[in-house]
C-alpha cells in the first residue's frame, strides 16, 4: 500500500479537527518512511501548541540537565525538550516533521524552533534513582521498594539480548556521527521489559560502548558481588557476540584494560583474580580481533 493512500486521507481528517491548532505538514510527512514514522505517530503527534504549553509545568516535568528540561506532553506518549532559558512556546510556532537522522537518534519525531518533541521512554536510571528519590522527598520505604524492583529487573530481565539492543543503538549513533553522553544518568531501564535505552546523544564519535553500558550502574548498590560479576560478564559477552554475528566491526570497538578500574562501576567487586581474568580477555581482543579469537573469548566467558 502506497504512503499516499495511507497518509493523505488521514491528514485531511486530522486537519479538519477544530481542536488542533497546529495543522500537519503533508509534504513533510510524505517524505518519511512508514517504517520510521507509523500511522499511530501521525495521530498522536497531532497536538496543539496550546497543549504543549499547558504541559510545561512542574507536575509534568520529567527532568532537567545542564542544557535542557523535559516535560511529558499531556495525554500523549511524547515529551517536549526545551532549552533551560525557555518556558513557553510561541502560539504561532510551527511543528516541523522534516528531521535529520541525527535527530532520530535522540528519539526526536519533530522540532519546534529550538525545541524537540521526543518519544516518551518509561522507566528509571539505576544509578540515579535513589539520589533523586531522596532529593524529591520520597519516603525511605518507597525507595527500598523501587530499588528492589530495579534489582529484580537487572538480574532477571536485563538479558544478553537486551544488552545487544542497547549496544546496537550506540553503534547506529556512532555511524551517524553521534556519541552517547554516558557521563550523565542518560539511560532508561524499563522495569516491565528489561529494555535499557540510551538517551542524550551529542555530536562526535565514541567507540567505548562497553563503558556506556557499565556506567549506568555507577554507584548502584542493589546487587551483590556475584550478581555484579554476572552483569559484567553478560555485558562483555553480548558485545563479542555482536562482533561474531557481524553486526559490529572489531574496528568500531574500543576496550582498554589499563582503565579497567575506571569501568568497575560496581562497588562490591573486590576480586583481583576476576579482574585479571577480564583484563586478559580485553588484552587478547586488542592483540587479535579475528573472529576466531572472538569465538575463543566467548568460550572463556561462559
Amino acid at each position: 500500500m502506497g504512503i499516499d493512500r495511507v497518509i493523505c486521507p488521514l491528514i485531511k481528517a486530522i486537519n479538519k479537527a477544530p481542536y488542533i491548532a497546529q495543522k500537519v505538514d503533508l509534504n513533510a510527512l510524505k517524505s518519511l518512511k512508514l517504517m520510521d514514522f507509523g500511522v499511530g505517530d501521525v495521530l498522536q503527534t497531532s497536538f496543539s501548541i496550546d497543549r504543549i504549553n499547558k504541559s510545561i509545568c512542574e507536575v509534568m516535568k520529567i527532568g532537567e540537565g545542564t542544557q535542557a528540561k523535559v516535560y511529558k506532553i499531556i495525554d500523549t506518549n511524547y515529551v517536549i525538550r526545551l532549552p533551560l532559558n525557555k518556558n513557553i512556546l510561541d502560539a504561532s510556532a510551527k511543528i516541523n516533521f522534516n528531521i535529520s537522522a541525527q535527530d532520530r537518534i535522540n528519539h526526536c519525531i519533530a522540532t519546534i524552533g529550538d525545541c524537540q518533541v521526543q518519544k516518551y521512554i518509561a522507566g528509571f536510571n539505576p544509578r540515579g534513582y535513589i539520589e533523586h528519590s531522596f532529593r524529591s522527598g520520597l519516603r525511605l520505604e518507597h525507595n527500598i521498594e523501587k530499588n528492589n524492583q530495579i534489582k529484580k529487573c537487572i538480574v532477571e530481565k536485563l538479558s544478553i539480548d537486551k544488552m545487544k539492543k542497547y549496544y546496537l543503538q550506540l553503534v547506529e549513533a556512532h555511524r551517524t556521527g553521534m556519541r552517547h553522553d554516558y557521563f550523565g544518568e542518560n539511560a532508561i531501564l524499563n522495569l516491565n521489559t528489561g529494555d535499557l535505552t540510551a538517551i542524550d546523544f551529542v555530536q562526535g564519535t565514541r567507540k567505548n560502548f562497553f563503558n556506556s553500558l557499565m556506567s549506568q550502574f555507577n554507584g548502584y548498590v542493589g546487587l551483590n558481588s556475584v550478581e555484579q560479576k554476572q552483569i559484567l560478564n553478560k555485558a562483555l559477552r553480548s558485545l563479542f557476540e555482536l562482533i561474531e554475528e557481524g553486526k559490529i566491526l572489531p574496528s568500531e570497538i574500543e576496550l582498554c584494560s589499563s582503565k579497567l578500574n575506571n569501568i568497575n562501576y560496581f562497588p562490591k567487586i573486590q576480586d583481583e583474580k576476576y579482574f585479571d581474568f577480564i583484563k586478559n580477555i580485553i588484552d587478547s581482543f586488542n592483540k587479535d580481533k579475528s573472529v576466531e579469537n572472538v569465538r575463543y573469548i566467548l568460550n572463556q566467558l561462559k
